[in-house]
């Protein structure tokens, strides 16, 4: 459908009327309003998207994509008991979806509840074993609440699984710098620009950072 090439395209206003000619073919069809909803939600028209994913729900009470949707836009405003309520619908309707697991998750750790957080995480990497996602996000909480060991013992694993991620390298750089091995910290910043030839000004900080830190 026309309304996907669009989107892909970034032009969210062609692709809102190609949707919108699909639903107007056929008021029934959920998954194009729901499509109609992200491309709302991507130019930061909650309240609007919000509409479209209700109507998806209207038609289709199972259609967990709109659920979702309701979740990312609640998350995006930072309602994050809100958007747990969400995901938590979309996940009951497709219990298997890591991703959704994973969304479960960082609403879980936004509202403080930090181990019910890591226990989704860790369903999703059983489901899923290949995927870097839930152990990354397992890493970053652990990193989040001073538990450093653990962080590094997982962003080590994540780097043998996937060497040539910046963002893997990058997180490693923090977690070395806040345990104060310097050293270390510089060696996986520099990878991590190596690995990002457009020079994120983000990881240059850090590292200039570090090049001074005692």
């Amino acid at each position: 459908m026309s309304g996907n090439y669009f989107s892909l395209i970034k032009n969210h206003a062609e692709s809102i009327k190609a949707f919108s000619r699909s639903t107007e073919l056929n008021s029934k069809f959920a998954y194009a309003y729901t499509l109609q909803g992200h491309e709302y939600t991507a130019n930061e028209s909650f309240e609007t998207a919000k509409e479209f994913y209700r109507k998806a729900i209207a038609c289709d009470p199972h259609h967990y994509n709109a659920y979702y949707g309701l979740g990312d836009c609640a998350s995006r405003l930072g309602k994050y008991e809100e958007a747990l309520i969400y995901f938590e619908k979309a996940r009951l309707i497709n219990p298997i979806n890591v991703i959704l697991i994973c969304c479960c998750g960082h609403a879980l750790e936004k509202i403080g509840r930090y181990n019910q957080a890591v226990s989704y995480y860790g369903i999703a990497s059983k489901l899923q074993s290949d995927s870097t996602l839930p152990k990354y996000r397992i890493a970053q909480l652990y990193f989040n609440v001073g538990r450093f060991n653990l962080a590094l013992e997982i962003f080590n694993e994540l780097v043998e699984i996937n060497p040539e991620e910046a963002t893997i390298h990058f997180m490693l750089g923090q977690i070395y710098q806040t345990m104060g091995l310097k050293k270390d910290a510089i060696a996986a910043y520099s990878k991590a620009m190596s690995l990002d030839p457009q020079g994120n000004h983000v990881i240059e900080e850090a590292l200039e950072k570090c090049h001074y830190q005692e």
